[in-house]
């Protein structure tokens, strides 16, 4: 089972490579105008594909609340959104019959160091992810992404996420909401929110009819519409 999760991992994360190159070459002539913003990022590791298809934990500072790390200035033809859990926790595990039950595929950035361990999430889980839909990604790709990302932790309001999603709806951009853990447990990390404001964003993501999207999708629909501008 390990096996063969690898091979699919791996096939995913070496397809989206070539995407996210083909996507970082439009960016640098100009096509999709990202300014990259100043922020604290996610708390907790970044997962990162090397070259040789082996994985590379790096550590990270504490999130103090920031949420936009980029901005996306080119409009697409239609607002999209991403919903992103990072790290692997258990806890978002448990949150997916949430998605599933919307219709909605989420972008899973596993650290492969945490794979099993307590709290986390284990190799059959993995599988079952991706049987369902699920993207399995890395957290470093986000940095190539045409789109603005937004961090939710403890402290994140609906009333911050309605505007991040009503503001994105609105400039027709490619929004990525950032999730740790789905738990209500007072613990200091400040990466947890509850169950409650997760289904009321997800509630209201369906509401709106935004078109949620994993990393791989958006990317080549927000391909498609830099290729359909181009003189």
């Amino acid at each position: 089972m390990q096996f063969a999760w690898n091979l699919q991992t791996f096939k995913t994360f070496d397809t989206r490579h070539v995407i996210l190159a083909s996507t970082a070459v439009l960016l640098s002539v100009g096509l999709y105008g990202v300014t990259l913003a100043s922020s604290s990022p996610v708390s907790g590791h970044l997962s990162v594909a090397a070259g040789d298809n082996s994985f590379v934990s790096i550590p990270d500072i504490p999130n103090t609340g920031a949420p936009i790390v980029a901005s996306a200035t080119k409009q697409l033809l239609s607002p999209m959104l991403s919903f992103d859990f990072d790290n692997g926790f258990a806890s978002a595990y448990g949150a997916l019959p949430r998605f599933d039950a919307a219709g909605f595929d989420t972008e899973q950035n596993i650290v492969r160091a945490n794979l099993g361990g307590l709290g986390y999430v284990n190799s059959s889980q993995i599988v079952s992810m991706q049987k369902r839909g699920h993207e399995m990604g890395t957290s470093a790709d986000r940095a190539l992404l045409p789109a603005s990302v937004f961090v939710v932790h403890s402290e994140t309001t609906f009333a911050g996420l309605k505007k991040a999603i009503d503001d994105a709806a609105d400039g027709n951009q490619w929004l990525v909401l950032v999730f740790h853990r789905v738990d209500e447990s007072k613990t200091r990390d400040g990466i947890n929110i509850s169950h409650e404001l997760l289904q009321k964003t997800i509630d209201y993501v369906k509401a709106r009819g935004i078109r949620v999207v994993t990393h791989s999708e958006g990317l080549r629909i927000a391909g498609s519409a830099a290729a359909s501008t181009t003189p």
